[in-house]
């Protein structure tokens, strides 16, 4: 190692090679000039010295310009592009862009220079919706990689978003990672010896956050592995933050980053472009995470930000507009969210305001406590949104039968704050809530029993939600105003050549969509749904299906609301289903607003004038 420099071209076993840094001074790191860093190899130091190996320094010729015969458009336009990415590889002192297929914007490289100026990486991305997170956090990756500062990397993501990292590691970076998610444990394990830890044996790896946060014995492992690894890239951190209520799931995946926080010499990087929920103890949280001095501070205070401002960067488009010249950078035109109003027939309309009548008598029966109290907003709650949602959504939640599956819940725990655990998933949209598709009568059915031990709800009560369900049935069979609108304004879409996503909430109201749209719609038009129940292979193939057709529309649930890039395949967003919190709206129209949007996305904000 001592006669050669990193970066210097050498010429072994017949070819020439590019030396890297190497984890010991042991042996010899080598690169091929004309291979990937797939093709690496490793010549140890003694082979070369006994003679076994012969590594001598080389060259290229300089061009004969009086003898050579001059060259071709394609040879002229190849000694251009080498001579460009020569200076661009000059202008700043780094090394990761000889392995990157993606040429960064300037704005994206400013994560990396902040993240240089710290000796232990400790930062958190921020950056709006769409602007290229993951790039900014794999350029830091790749940096430090071919700097020989780390040596092994994580990714921790929601489970639907684990493929899409591998293929962002392996195809932009050049970083050959695998997923290991319940689905490809087995077939990993079995390419490993039966003793070894597969968190350790990987040299990179992405996994799901919610396969780790258990107490399982593959968790534990995970933990065992944390001290081996160097560098942590935690995605859509705000559903990590620290839960502003005891919600397990939320618990459990705080103390799992909260853990490897606590090894002080591990780089840790956090994305989100929600950061801020309105709760400041679920932000300082994930900032704690990050330097456990920055939870007590008060992100009000300006000398307090002051010393936060090293740890985080939060960019808006508009920042980055303002930054950098117009022309270059490359977002869409804003999109200006326009409403789509509709009506409902007297019928629907009547049937939704006795639906009101049964949720006011809840509310005034249950004033007596605060338990009581939420049992019953909570149910009314979630009764309204399933009726306004789509009639196979009301029948679901109000038919009687679904509602007498019994759940065990003790009076001990019988709580506000435990009632609120088992109703905020399924009712508030919180983004930092998890997102698991219930059908829409999960709210009732889990405290049917205690609201009949309470006397929240009568007899009578379930009586008239039974029949307001029955009434319902004869709407299955028939578009009502609400999925009339929203065909009117398809067809102007696809005639327009715009290709759509309809976001509805419940797995029910995508399957009413879907049975009638693939009626109402021209024959030449693609249409596939997306749910919580589709694996991640079958949403794969569902999008893949879906880009063959020149005009396609997808009708999905909040499952792919976050992270999944569909800036290629969707320029149009409809929410047929309004989430109840506007940072869901801003994720679901971020799949497609984003960096690579070639046109102006419209978005369309569906609500009954009624």
């Amino acid at each position: 190692m001592s006669n050669y420099k990193i970066g210097s071209i050498v010429r072994a076993r017949g070819r020439e090679w590019i030396i890297i840094p190497s984890e010991s001074s042991d042996y010899l790191k080598l690169k091929p000039f004309s291979g990937s860093a797939l093709q690496t190899i490793a010549i140890p130091n003694d082979f070369i010295s006994s003679g076994l190996e012969k590594v001598e320094s080389s060259l290229f010729p300089e061009p004969d310009i009086e003898n050579e015969k001059i060259g071709d458009y394609d040879s002229a336009q190849l000694i251009f592009l080498a001579t460009k990415f020569l200076l661009r590889n000059a202008a700043v002192p780094l090394r990761c862009t000889g392995n990157i297929s993606i040429q960064p914007k300037p704005y994206q490289l400013v994560p990396l220079v902040v993240a240089l100026r710290q000796n232990i990486i400790r930062l958190m991305i921020a950056d709006d919706v769409g602007v290229g997170k993951t790039i900014e956090s794999l350029l830091i990756a790749r940096e430090l990689l071919d700097r020989g500062e780390i040596n092994k990397i994580c990714v921790i993501t929601p489970p639907q978003l684990c493929d899409q990292w591998e293929a962002e590691l392996k195809e932009k970076f050049s970083i050959n990672a695998y997923a290991v998610k319940s689905s490809t444990i087995g077939s990993l394990e079995r390419t490993i010896p039966p003793d070894q830890n597969i968190f350790e044996h990987l040299q990179h790896f992405v996994t799901s956050v919610d396969l780790i946060k258990l107490d399982t014995n593959l968790s534990r492992r995970f933990k065992e592995s944390i001290p081996k690894i160097d560098l942590f890239i935690i995605d859509e951190a705000h559903g990590c933050a620290k839960p502003k209520d005891e919600l397990v799931n939320l618990k459990l995946r705080y103390e799992l980053i909260k853990k490897i926080s606590e090894h002080e010499n591990k780089h840790i990087i956090l994305l989100t472009a929600t950061p801020h929920s309105g709760v400041t103890q679920s932000f300082t949280s994930l900032l704690g995470v990050l330097n456990r001095d920055l939870e007590r501070l008060d992100p009000e205070s300006a000398n307090d930000r002051r010393i936060i401002k090293p740890y985080l960067i939060q960019r808006t488009r508009e920042d980055i507009r303002k930054s950098f010249n117009t022309d270059e950078h490359p977002f869409p035109e804003q999109r200006k969210p326009e409403e789509l109003p509709y009506y409902l027939d007297s019928k629907h309309k009547g049937l939704i305001e006795r639906a009101i009548l049964v949720c006011k008598r809840l509310i005034q029966k249950s004033a007596k406590d605060r338990t009581s109290q939420s049992m019953g907003y909570w149910a009314a709650f979630s009764i309204l949104r399933s009726i306004s949602s789509s009639p196979d959504s009301a029948i679901v939640c109000l038919k009687k039968k679904s509602l007498t599956e019994r759940h065990l819940i003790s009076k001990k725990q019988l709580t506000p704050e435990f009632i609120m655990q088992l109703a905020s998933p399924n009712v508030t949209d919180d983004p930092e809530a998890i997102f698991d598709d219930d059908p829409p009568e999960t709210t009732l059915r889990r405290l049917s029993d205690e609201m009949i031990g309470s006397k929240i709800i009568s007899p009578q009560d379930w009586k008239e939600l039974e029949q307001i369900a029955n009434d319902f049935i004869p709407f299955k069979g028939k578009p009502d105003g609400k999925l009339k609108k929203l065909t009117d304004k398809l067809n102007v879409l696809i005639t327009g050549n715009r290709n759509v996503v309809v976001w509805c909430r419940y797995i029910t109201t995508v399957w009413y969509l879907f049975e009638h749209l693939k009626d109402l719609l021209p024959k030449d038009v693609g249409i596939e749904h997306i749910t919580g129940h589709d694996p991640d292979e079958s949403k794969a193939r569902k999008l893949e299906k879906l880009s063959e057709s020149p005009k396609r529309i997808l009708i999905s649930t909040d499952c792919i609301s976050e992270g999944v890039n569909l800036q290629n395949l969707f320029d149009s967003v409809i929410h047929y289903d309004l989430p109840l919190n506007p940072n869901r709206m801003e994720q679901r129209a971020g799949r497609i607003d984003r960096f690579g949007q070639e046109k102006q996305v419209k978005e369309f904000v569906m609500y009954s004038l009624d």
